[in-house]
């Protein structure tokens, strides 16, 4: 299928170029790219307004940024929900807290609104009724915008469909988004899909569990993953939790070395310490 130039097409009426303004849209595309960011700008053309993702984001990177890059090409509001949950593995799943990654959010993304930034501590695992989590998740979305108004995305790998159990009911071969979007919110879904988002930006496979390991042991392949400004507030947090004696996450108010310290000390100390490595 022969590449088409940007100009070449039109989605309800408007250039892509109108309508995606100030998004990494790739300058080239296929027939089938086309017919993509045809399927989200549907949405607006139905009376949507806003379009909504759930997810941790522990930290966000590139990938990320491309995923809701493609949320915007369909010209919807859009908005985050960050999962707060924790576990019980200190550091392994979740090693950054709310504040952090909603930081670096708005760093990677400067132009989602703060105010278009919530969160949430909903619990969607295996091994237990997650009826209450979906109903918490549904009452955040319904505060968004009216369910006939709004659409929720969700990028799908064939590993996150798994067996749940709501309110008694097992049900299998499900994703969460399937539970939140069906049977409690009425919520409209689109899936978002490899192929729509390299239409819009540069989709970046990236195995979550492999990607914190290697930010834990300061894994250069890694940290180019992320977006520089996500890079250097990483950094200064990892290093501002190393020196006090703590992980990364948890509360730094008993800290006794602070961040100006380490941008204002002339010493080499803070800088060997990046070079040797220091874990989450």
């Amino acid at each position: 299928m022969s590449n088409l130039p940007l100009t070449s097409h039109l989605v309800n009426g408007k250039r892509f170029k109108n309508m995606i303004e100030n998004t990494s849209l790739n300058t080239t595309f296929t027939e089938a790219g086309c017919n993509y960011l045809q399927e989200l700008t549907s949405w607006k053309e139905q009376g949507y307004t806003d379009i909504v993702l759930f997810g941790r984001f522990q930290p966000p990177h590139r990938g990320h940024r491309a995923l809701l890059e493609t949320l915007r090409a369909s010209g919807l509001n859009v908005n985050l929900v960050l999962n707060d949950k924790t576990d019980n593995i200190e550091g392994e799943r979740n090693p950054f807290n709310a504040h952090q990654r909603e930081e670096m959010v708005r760093l990677a993304m400067p132009w989602l609104p703060k105010e278009n930034i919530r969160h949430a501590t909903v619990y969607l695992g295996g091994g237990g009724d997650v009826g209450g989590a979906v109903r918490r998740l549904t009452n955040i979305f319904n505060d968004l915008a009216p369910k006939d108004k709004l659409v929720f995305a969700y990028f799908e790998k064939a590993e996150d469909r798994k067996q749940y159990l709501v309110d008694g009911e097992i049900i299998n071969d499900a994703h969460y988004v399937e539970l939140v979007g069906q049977p409690r919110g009425e919520f409209p879904i689109q899936r978002i899909t490899q192929d729509m988002i390299e239409t819009v930006s540069d989709y970046v496979p990236i195995d979550a569990k492999m990607f914190r390991k290697g930010i834990r042991e300061q894994d250069q392949v890694c940290y180019e993953l992320l977006d520089p400004p996500v890079v250097d507030y990483l950094t200064e947090q990892m290093l501002l939790a190393h020196v006090n004696g703590r992980p990364v996450g948890t509360d730094p108010r008993n800290d006794t070395i602070t961040l100006d310290d380490i941008r204002q000390d002339n010493s080499t100390s803070f800088n060997n310490i990046l070079t040797q490595g220091y874990s989450l």
